[in-house]
Protein backbone atom coordinates (compact mmCIF):
# COMPACT_ATOMS: atom_id res chain seq x y z
CA UNK A 1 0.00 0.00 0.00
CA UNK A 2 1.47 3.40 -0.77
CA UNK A 3 0.94 6.89 1.00
CA UNK A 4 1.63 8.15 4.09
CA UNK A 5 0.96 4.63 6.02
CA UNK A 6 3.60 1.82 5.35
CA UNK A 7 2.16 -2.11 6.20
CA UNK A 8 3.39 -1.82 9.57
CA UNK A 9 1.35 1.69 10.49
CA UNK A 10 -1.42 0.62 9.11
CA UNK A 11 -1.23 -2.61 10.79
CA UNK A 12 -1.01 -1.27 14.33
CA UNK A 13 -3.35 1.69 13.38
CA UNK A 14 -6.00 -1.18 12.36
CA UNK A 15 -4.74 -3.53 15.54
CA UNK A 16 -5.55 -0.02 18.08
CA UNK A 17 -8.72 0.77 16.25
CA UNK A 18 -10.21 -2.95 17.16
CA UNK A 19 -8.98 -2.06 20.57
CA UNK A 20 -10.73 0.79 20.95
CA UNK A 21 -13.93 -0.59 19.60
CA UNK A 22 -13.53 -3.26 22.15
CA UNK A 23 -12.74 -1.18 24.98
CA UNK A 24 -15.33 2.07 24.42
CA UNK A 25 -18.51 0.61 25.39
CA UNK A 26 -17.08 -0.15 28.91
CA UNK A 27 -15.76 3.53 29.37
CA UNK A 28 -18.60 5.41 28.29
CA UNK A 29 -20.94 3.38 31.14
CA UNK A 30 -18.95 5.28 34.00
CA UNK A 31 -19.08 8.84 34.95
CA UNK A 32 -22.72 9.82 33.49
CA UNK A 33 -24.12 11.17 36.21
CA UNK A 34 -21.39 13.02 37.53
CA UNK A 35 -22.18 16.28 38.34
CA UNK A 36 -20.15 19.74 37.61
CA UNK A 37 -19.90 22.95 35.55
CA UNK A 38 -18.02 23.08 32.69
CA UNK A 39 -14.40 23.69 33.73
CA UNK A 40 -11.90 26.76 32.02
CA UNK A 41 -9.28 26.17 34.51
CA UNK A 42 -6.01 25.47 32.67
CA UNK A 43 -4.84 22.38 33.19
CA UNK A 44 -8.06 20.30 32.92
CA UNK A 45 -8.12 17.32 30.49
CA UNK A 46 -10.99 16.90 28.47
CA UNK A 47 -11.75 13.72 26.53
CA UNK A 48 -14.61 12.83 24.06
CA UNK A 49 -15.38 9.10 23.46
CA UNK A 50 -17.47 10.65 20.14
CA UNK A 51 -16.28 8.93 17.11
CA UNK A 52 -14.62 10.32 13.83
CA UNK A 53 -16.48 11.22 11.82
CA UNK A 54 -19.35 9.44 13.08
CA UNK A 55 -18.05 5.97 12.17
CA UNK A 56 -14.79 5.21 14.08
CA UNK A 57 -14.83 5.21 18.13
CA UNK A 58 -11.46 7.03 17.90
CA UNK A 59 -12.35 9.18 20.94
CA UNK A 60 -10.49 13.04 21.50
CA UNK A 61 -8.18 14.52 24.03
CA UNK A 62 -7.15 17.99 24.56
CA UNK A 63 -5.76 19.96 27.79
CA UNK A 64 -7.57 23.79 28.92
CA UNK A 65 -5.11 26.25 28.09
CA UNK A 66 -7.07 29.47 28.60
CA UNK A 67 -10.95 29.76 29.89
CA UNK A 68 -11.29 29.75 25.71
CA UNK A 69 -8.47 27.36 24.51
CA UNK A 70 -7.47 24.02 24.65
CA UNK A 71 -4.11 22.83 23.25
CA UNK A 72 -5.07 19.39 20.89
CA UNK A 73 -3.09 17.26 18.44
CA UNK A 74 -5.50 16.77 14.98
CA UNK A 75 -4.12 15.63 12.09
CA UNK A 76 -2.30 18.72 10.99
CA UNK A 77 -0.34 18.36 14.62
CA UNK A 78 -0.35 20.28 17.58
CA UNK A 79 -2.71 22.94 17.37
CA UNK A 80 -4.68 25.58 19.64
CA UNK A 81 -8.72 25.14 19.82
CA UNK A 82 -11.32 26.78 21.29
CA UNK A 83 -12.56 25.45 24.98
CA UNK A 84 -16.09 25.00 22.96
CA UNK A 85 -16.68 21.10 24.07
CA UNK A 86 -19.65 21.72 25.89
CA UNK A 87 -21.50 23.06 22.88
CA UNK A 88 -19.62 20.93 19.86
CA UNK A 89 -19.37 17.40 21.74
CA UNK A 90 -22.40 14.79 22.08
CA UNK A 91 -19.72 13.39 25.13
CA UNK A 92 -17.46 14.84 27.27
CA UNK A 93 -15.41 14.28 30.15
CA UNK A 94 -13.19 16.87 32.46
CA UNK A 95 -10.79 15.04 34.57
CA UNK A 96 -7.91 16.10 36.94
CA UNK A 97 -4.85 14.37 37.91
CA UNK A 98 -5.57 13.71 41.77
CA UNK A 99 -1.81 14.58 43.20
CA UNK A 100 -0.94 17.62 41.26
CA UNK A 101 -1.68 21.05 42.17
CA UNK A 102 -3.81 23.69 40.01
CA UNK A 103 -0.47 25.77 39.54
CA UNK A 104 0.96 22.37 38.00
CA UNK A 105 -1.36 21.55 36.00
CA UNK A 106 -1.64 25.15 34.28
CA UNK A 107 2.20 24.29 33.73
CA UNK A 108 1.48 21.13 31.95
CA UNK A 109 -0.76 22.66 29.72
CA UNK A 110 1.86 25.22 29.07
CA UNK A 111 4.09 22.04 27.92
CA UNK A 112 1.35 21.03 25.74
CA UNK A 113 1.54 24.77 24.04
CA UNK A 114 5.45 24.45 24.05
CA UNK A 115 4.85 21.57 21.55
CA UNK A 116 2.47 23.70 19.02
CA UNK A 117 3.78 22.89 15.53
CA UNK A 118 4.77 19.59 15.98
CA UNK A 119 3.38 16.71 13.33
CA UNK A 120 0.88 14.38 14.01
CA UNK A 121 2.08 10.99 15.40
CA UNK A 122 0.95 7.61 13.89
CA UNK A 123 2.38 5.59 15.55
CA UNK A 124 0.69 5.01 18.85
CA UNK A 125 2.57 2.68 20.56
CA UNK A 126 5.51 4.71 19.96
CA UNK A 127 4.64 7.22 22.95
CA UNK A 128 8.79 7.50 24.19
CA UNK A 129 8.70 10.18 20.86
CA UNK A 130 9.28 14.04 21.62
CA UNK A 131 8.81 15.13 17.96
CA UNK A 132 5.19 14.53 16.81
CA UNK A 133 2.18 13.54 19.32
CA UNK A 134 -1.33 11.99 18.70
CA UNK A 135 -4.24 13.77 21.28
CA UNK A 136 -3.94 11.67 24.50
CA UNK A 137 0.30 10.87 24.05
CA UNK A 138 0.63 14.88 24.41
CA UNK A 139 -1.25 14.88 27.64
CA UNK A 140 0.54 12.08 28.74
CA UNK A 141 4.06 13.26 27.92
CA UNK A 142 3.01 16.30 29.97
CA UNK A 143 2.44 14.95 33.23
CA UNK A 144 5.18 12.48 32.60
CA UNK A 145 7.80 14.57 31.92
CA UNK A 146 7.07 17.20 34.02
CA UNK A 147 5.83 15.47 37.20
CA UNK A 148 6.51 11.36 36.47
CA UNK A 149 3.06 10.77 36.87
CA UNK A 150 2.20 8.15 33.97
CA UNK A 151 -1.62 8.13 33.16
CA UNK A 152 -1.42 5.08 30.83
CA UNK A 153 -3.20 1.92 32.03
CA UNK A 154 -2.84 -1.38 30.53
CA UNK A 155 -5.44 -1.31 28.33
CA UNK A 156 -3.72 -0.71 25.22
CA UNK A 157 0.08 -1.29 26.05
CA UNK A 158 1.90 1.76 25.53
CA UNK A 159 -0.62 2.87 23.26
CA UNK A 160 -2.67 5.90 25.06
CA UNK A 161 -6.38 5.86 24.28
CA UNK A 162 -7.84 9.08 24.98
CA UNK A 163 -10.62 7.43 27.22
CA UNK A 164 -7.75 5.96 29.65
CA UNK A 165 -7.50 9.63 30.59
CA UNK A 166 -10.50 8.99 32.27
CA UNK A 167 -10.29 5.46 33.65
CA UNK A 168 -7.21 5.86 35.23
CA UNK A 169 -7.40 5.67 38.99
CA UNK A 170 -5.22 8.63 39.00
CA UNK A 171 -6.92 11.29 37.31
CA UNK A 172 -10.99 12.20 38.85
CA UNK A 173 -14.20 13.14 36.62
CA UNK A 174 -15.15 17.17 37.48
CA UNK A 175 -17.84 17.19 34.46
CA UNK A 176 -19.55 14.97 32.13
CA UNK A 177 -22.30 15.58 29.78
Amino acid sequence: MKGIFSKRSLAIYLLFVLMIVAFTPAVMAKGNDVPGTYPTRPGVILVTPDKFGGVLPLGHAAIIRTSTTVVESTSKGVIMGANNWNHVKDNCYAVTVKTTTPLQDEQASVWCENQRYKPYNYNFFNTSTRSRFYCSQLIWAAFKDKYGIDLNTSAFGNAIHPLELVTTPKTEIIFSK
